[in-house]
Parts: C-alpha cells; structure tokens; sequence
C-alpha cells in the first residue's frame, strides 16, 4: 500500500499548516534560484539591478551617482533585466 509522504495527507485534504508550509517552501527555491540567476550576471548587471530593484535607488540617483543619463541607466537596467529573464527561463 501507498503511503503520502509529510506534506501528502493519506485523505486528500492539506491543512492550512501545510499549505503554508508547501508555500514558503516554494518562495524559498524561488528565492534561491533567483540569487544564483543574479550571481550568473555581470558585475555591473548585478550591481545595478540591487541598487535600483532592492535599494530602491531611482534611475535619476543612479545616473547622477555614476555620472550618465537617466536613459542611459533605463537602457542598462532593462538589458540586465533581460539578461537576468533569459537565465530564470533555462
């Protein structure tokens, strides 16, 4: 006979318990997938895209700090982005 395994209930049904377990669980492996995707880019890919997406810098700050136009950073951010995308799709 087949038995579940922890987070298979024998019945069927998931606790909430579970559930919330299954999703942190997911979110962690997202997370982790995403740093190594990160780690993957370039320097200057990676550096740009913490300081605008979790520093919370704005393209105007960044152009101003590194001393380029604001397009010029918009430009830059979206090919990281890009690049970044096309490792998260492999």
């Amino acid at each position: 006979m087949s038995r579940g395994t922890a987070l298979e209930p024998l019945d069927g049904h998931e606790d909430a318990a579970t559930a919330d377990l299954r999703k942190e669980v997911a979110l962690r492996e997202r997370a982790a997938t995403v740093r190594h995707a990160l780690d993957e880019l370039s320097l200057e890919d990676r550096q740009l895209l913490e300081l605008t997406l979790i520093e919370g810098f704005s393209s105007s700050q960044m152009a101003q700090r590194l001393g380029v136009t604001e397009e010029a950073i918009r430009t830059r951010k979206s090919r990281a982005l890009k690049r970044l995308k096309g490792r998260l799709e492999v």
